[in-house]
């Protein structure tokens, strides 16, 4: 940027005698302040002492004291006033400091900025209420591979700044704007997110394990192949996201907007979260849902075409208008009898044995619009998912073709 000087570690030219023995002034100038003022006011008392002394001959011991004393307060004095003005002079530099070293993370150097980060860590200044960079603008700054773990970034600006491969771990970016920056293969691991203006950032790769994300804008954001296990993402607006090939085990997507979003050949986790998930016009074909908590969750006019939602709780779902050809809506059921001595069944016995819970689609809206009841029957589905029943209906709304985008 022309007019600032980034370089904060250009090369000092070679110093003539007056030259250092200015600096050596300069760095021990609380000594030499000190020395001078304590100088003068020795030269003050004994002058006073020999006027004195040649004055009040009859009181020489009443005048020794009185003098003495004075002296000792005036050097108190002195001294407690040069102290403090230093203490002013140096916190008026470092806070010079300071804001020199935040206008060099914004350095278009790379290693300008590194050394800024390391030179405000050096001296504490980034962590904490207080911290530097928070709220700081860093507008397209170059910090690929910085170490940031913990450091407080909340507010900051860093939209389209360059992050890639940075370690943020528990790194507070509360409310900072994202918007357009690269975080490609990042470390975030349980930073908090919350409320950040990530819209169009790329994170393909990106460590979010245990994040906090709720509230965070990462509409048309790249997440692909991301890490996303016990990441939180509480209302957050993920729509036309991309999520291809990301790791979802444990994620929180509750009440979260994917509209859009591209789900495709995530990895699943049965405790993963998705109630009053808006999931529209999304394309999960294939997915594994099985035993998930879908409940209330949206899903008009989405793709689930050869999804397995075996045992997942749909309790008050939207499907309307949704692809479900091949999907797997199994239940499995055993009965138990009552033996002899009050013996059970020893499932463990049997092979490659696995016990699905009903599937719950009560509440739930069907493709067709009807709303599944207690009464209704599993095999009212197949007219949804088996293509060779007579009453089978593979898309019921002209909207659903949105599923098949790339």
């Amino acid at each position: 940027m022309p007019g600032v000087d980034w370089d904060i570690r250009a090369k000092v030219p070679e110093m003539g005698r007056h030259e250092e023995i200015r600096n050596t002034y300069v760095e021990y100038r609380w000594f030499y302040k000190l020395l001078g003022g304590v100088s003068l006011l020795i030269t003050g008392v004994l002058l006073g002492i020999l006027i004195g002394e040649a004055r009040f001959q009859d009181y020489l011991p009443e005048f020794h004291l009185n003098v003495w004393t004075e002296a000792l307060g005036v050097f108190a004095s002195a001294g407690f006033t040069v102290f403090i003005i230093d203490q002013l002079y140096d916190r008026r530099n470092r806070r010079e400091l300071k804001r020199k070293l935040v206008r060099s993370v914004r350095s278009p150097s790379h290693d300008v900025a590194i050394n800024a980060i390391s030179e405000l860590d050096h001296y504490g200044w980034l962590t904490g209420d207080s911290a530097a960079l928070r709220g700081a603008d860093l507008m397209e700054a170059k910090l690929d591979g910085a170490r940031l773990n913990g450091v407080n970034l909340a507010e900051a600006i860093l939209e389209r700044a360059e992050l890639n491969k940075t370690k943020l771990i528990k790194a507070s970016l509360q409310g900072a704007i994202l918007t357009s920056a690269k975080l490609h293969n990042s470390k975030l691991n349980e930073a908090d997110l919350r409320n950040a203006k990530c819209h169009g950032v790329e994170m393909p790769n990106v460590r979010l394990g245990g994040a906090c994300l709720e509230g965070t804008d990462l509409s048309y954001s790249c997440l692909e192949g991301a890490g996303l296990q016990r990441a939180c993402f509480n209302d957050a607006d993920l729509h036309d996201a991309k999520l291809k090939g990301a790791f979802l085990w444990d994620t929180d997507f509750n009440n979260a907007n994917l509209v859009f979003a591209d789900l495709r050949e995530a990895t699943y986790h049965k405790r993963a979260n998705w109630e009053k998930a808006k999931l529209g016009y999304t394309n999960l074909k294939g997915v594994d849902f099985s035993e998930a908590n879908m409940k209330g969750v949206d899903l008009e006019c989405t793709n689930l075409e050869g999804a397995i939602l075996d045992g997942t709780d749909l309790q008050g779902a939207n499907l309307k208008g949704a692809r479900l050809k091949g999907a797997s809506f199994r239940a499995h059921s055993f009965t138990i009898y009552t033996f002899a001595g009050d013996m059970s069944p020893n499932f463990e016995d049997l092979p490659n044995s696995k016990i699905v819970p009903k599937t719950n689609l009560v509440g739930a809206t069907l493709p067709d619009g009807k709303v599944f009841t207690e009464e209704m029957d599993f095999s009212y589905l197949h007219r949804f998912t088996n293509e060779k029943n007579e009453l089978f209906e593979p898309i019921l709304d002209a909207l659903a073709a949105y599923c098949d985008r790339p």
